[in-house]
């Protein structure tokens, strides 16, 4: 498994985070588990699977798989809904990520691969990630590179934000010291920090 992290298991599941790789989540989940059976079986039904897709009570990365069914179908996709944001930055001693999602959970991996897993939502986490939220739609609301295919992870200095939208990934990449100070970039990093405040703050008292 090919990735950031010294770790094969984070790299597995830094992978999984983009919901691009519909084999990486078969030989992580169990296909005859409703409803990622319809996702992840080689049968084709695209009306389901658009149903699925648009149900805003499933999952957000069982969604964003859906989505890339239908596109793997060459099926039209109609909306252009955000479900997803991942924000990484590359400091010297490695990556950070951060990857949120529109149904309230997260995962974060920091520099030495170390994972939270963040889906217990809370009143505060919603808020937190409805500002993540929030701060990307200005972005997508604009026109930005749309791409079959991931782009890689960023050098060290430098930070790479990738929206996932329904309708196909989304990045924009740059100086992390630009983007932190950019009117558009920097309140999504603004608001991605104040969300991993949080989840390491929970994650140190679950550890007590």
């Amino acid at each position: 498994m090919t990735g950031p992290y010294q770790q094969e298991s984070i790299n597995e599941i830094y992978n999984l985070l983009f919901c691009d790789q519909l084999e990486l989540y078969k030989n992580h989940t169990s296909s005859s588990e409703d409803p990622w059976n319809l996702v992840l079986s080689d049968e084709t039904n695209p009306e389901k699977l658009t149903k699925l897709s648009q149900d805003p009570h499933v999952a957000s990365r069982l969604r964003l798989l859906a989505y890339q069914r239908l596109h793997s179908m060459a099926q039209p996709i109609d909306t252009n809904e955000l479900l997803g944001v991942i924000v990484e930055i590359r400091f010297a001693n490695g990556l950070d990520t951060l990857a949120v999602y529109k149904d309230g959970s997260a995962r974060y991996i920091n520099q030495a691969g170390k994972l939270i897993v963040w889906d217990h939502r809370t009143e505060i986490s919603d808020k937190l990630i409805g500002n993540i939220f929030q701060a990307s739609q200005v972005i997508t609301d604009q026109i930005l590179p749309c791409y079959d295919k991931r782009t890689p992870h960023p050098a060290e200095g430098r930070c790479k934000v990738t929206f996932l939208v329904s309708d196909q990934l989304h990045s924009t990449e740059g100086p992390f010291n630009e983007y932190s100070a950019h009117p558009v970039i920097g309140p999504v990093i603004y608001a991605a920090s104040g969300l991993l405040q949080y989840l390491m703050a929970a994650a140190s008292m679950s550890a007590v």
